[in-house]
């Protein structure tokens, strides 16, 4: 990759962008904000603290926690906040990044003069991504002192830190080709970044609301078709790829388990549900690198000329109806 000259190209832009440098210090001055703001008020998070312990261990667990308890578990909600908010920091991130990657180069005229040198549509597409998650990788970086916050208190190891580090880029890398995908499908920047946004919001929240609301359909009584699907759905949930790397980390695997088997037709004992994380990052890494392929179809020659050709015939007769309304 490091001989794609799309690559080097964006690359070089990014760095001398101060975007770049603005982007890292914003996304770092939020965590650190809300990582200083919560140990100001330490000792009043209490009702945080019983949520916390609600939703990633059992309830009555919360209720019979004693105060020293719940000042350690303080520490492991700081992690927890720091985690989710920067997951969410790049659920915004990246879509504003790749919707911009092939139609921008479409709004500025600019593709066209790519395709006609010896670069292929994959080499273009994949440049691309690998730009994008190169910017992405230097800010998951920087956070890493911020996120040794709780390395201090003795609350977590190292090992935390890198896993989590790990499944923010896998999870970067999935979104991120969803919204090349767009890009190269939709001719402009804006609609490409918006269908990217509706698509992951009805990917993170959809699957959720279902098992919730319907869980005849898609639980243990329904039928295999809807439950394979539904388990399809959740596994390429990238926000309860999260929640499953925290529940693991707490402790919690258990209660992760049992909500999968009310919402799946599995039993705890089938290797995916074992291995959940495992199976949820693989499936997300091949199906993104499907849907970078997939990308790539909409620059070849033979759907580049369709497109050519739509636009002439619109141009065409545009200006057919402009020489009418001068004649009349």
């Amino acid at each position: 990759m490091q001989k794609n000259p799309v690559l080097k190209r964006e690359v070089r832009a990014n760095m001398r962008s101060p975007k770049l440098i603005l982007s890292i210090i914003g996304f770092n001055l939020v965590l650190a904000l809300t990582g200083f703001i919560f140990l100001a008020f330490f000792e009043e998070a209490e009702p945080l603290e019983r949520l916390f312990l609600e939703l990633f261990f059992r309830e009555d667990a919360a209720r019979s926690m004693t105060a020293g308890e719940l000042a350690y578990n303080s520490i492991r909600l700081l992690y927890c906040l720091l985690v989710l908010l920067e997951f969410g920091l790049l659920f915004f991130i990246i879509p504003t990044l790749t919707g911009s990657m092939i139609a921008g180069e479409r709004e500025h005229q600019t593709l066209d003069l790519m395709l006609t040198t010896q670069l292929s549509p994959k080499t273009i597409v994949f440049g691309k991504l690998m730009a994008m998650m190169k910017t992405i990788l230097m800010i998951l970086i920087s956070t890493l002192p911020i996120l040794s916050l709780v390395y201090v208190f003795g609350s977590f190891s190292l090992f935390d830190m890198f896993a989590s580090f790990g499944v923010m880029l896998v999870v970067s890398f999935f979104i991120g080709s969803i919204g090349l995908l767009f890009s190269a499908w939709i001719k402009r920047s804006v609609p490409a970044t918006l269908c990217t946004y509706i698509v992951l919001l009805g990917m993170c929240i959809l699957p959720l609301v279902i098992a919730r609301l319907i869980p005849d359909v898609v639980g243990p009584g329904g039928s295999r078709s809807a439950s394979f699907l539904h388990t399809l759905a959740l596994l390429l949930n990238p926000l309860l790829s999260i929640v499953c790397l925290l529940k693991v980390r707490f402790g919690a695997e258990s209660s992760f388990i049992s909500y999968l088997e009310n919402s799946t037709n599995m039993a705890a004992e089938t290797p995916i549900v074992r291995h959940w994380l495992i199976m949820s990052l693989m499936l997300q890494i091949v199906v993104a690198y499907l849907l970078v392929l997939l990308a790539t179809k909409y620059l070849q020659p033979k759907y580049r000329r369709r497109e050519m050709n739509s636009a002439i015939k619109e141009r065409m007769s545009a200006e057919e109806a402009s020489e009418e309304r001068k004649e009349s």
